[in-house]
């Protein structure tokens, strides 16, 4: 059964959704979320260059490695954690633009 929500202005003229569901009422400001989910997406691009940076990094100690067993398993464990690291961001980021996209298609808001 899907979740019934109104909107209303609280005490201090926030709009608020109240969104109904199986386990009671959630008080969510409206017009906050998507900023807030927007603000952190702002912060991927960051993100993404610090990755790119790390790539670059752990290349070039794969490469200078010269065959040092020690040294070749650092830099692939640098290459891994940063595939893990690029999965966990672009994750992220599907998940926080679905967010927003059906918050917004629910509530109305148009940002």
């Amino acid at each position: 059964m899907p979740a019934a929500a109104s909107v209303f202005n609280d005490a201090f003229g926030n709009t608020l959704s109240k969104v109904s569901g199986d386990n009671g009422y959630i008080d969510v400001p409206v017009s906050y979320l998507p900023t807030y989910i927007g603000t952190l997406l702002g912060w991927t691009v960051f993100m993404g260059v610090t990755i790119i940076l790390q790539v670059i990094v752990a290349g070039y100690e794969y490469m200078t490695a010269q065959g040092e067993e020690e040294k070749v398993i650092k830099a692939k464990q640098r290459i891994r954690n940063v595939i893990i690291s690029c999965f966990i961001l672009v994750g992220g980021y599907a998940l926080a633009t679905a967010v927003v996209i059906l918050w917004s298609q629910y509530t109305g808001y148009q940002g």
